[in-house]
């Protein structure tokens, strides 16, 4: 995500907010985002956007970092799509500053990519409850 993207972004974040409102707490359950936008999206300003989501921090970290330590989390270990869109190129407004992923992804305790999901809001939500149940279900390793 990028919190000056009214776009996808919004919609993301959406999605993570009503899933940790339907999902119980728990301590092997925790909800992680990442930014694109590092040199704006600050520690002060991803709280900000946190609250307004009404995400808890005990439950949902918002990541910021180097941006090649964002990215390569992403790209790399996430399997997902991120880069800057070059300045000029396509950008018409906020949510063209950056090329990403807008896929959730599920991780097991063990680190381990386990499914991807529609993060837009259009994929039934029940499907990603049943798939975090499930592998709440497993015992731990």
């Amino acid at each position: 995500i990028f919190t000056r993207c009214a776009g996808p972004c919004f919609a993301m974040t959406t999605e993570l907010a009503t899933l940790q409102k339907e999902l119980p707490a728990r301590p092997d359950l925790h909800f992680v985002s990442l930014t694109a936008d590092p040199e704006y999206d600050t520690t002060e300003v991803l709280r900000g956007y946190q609250a307004k989501f009404g995400g808890d921090p005990a439950r949902w970290s918002l990541l910021t970092g180097t941006k090649s330590n964002l990215y390569s989390l992403a790209i790399h270990g996430l399997l997902l799509s991120v880069d800057e869109n070059p300045a000029g190129k396509d950008q018409v407004k906020l949510d063209d500053l950056f090329i990403h992923s807008t896929r959730l992804v599920l991780v097991d305790r063990r680190g381990r990519l386990r499914a991807y999901f529609d993060g837009d809001g259009s994929q039934p939500r029940g499907g990603i409850i049943k798939a975090v149940d499930q592998l709440l279900a497993e015992p731990a390793p």
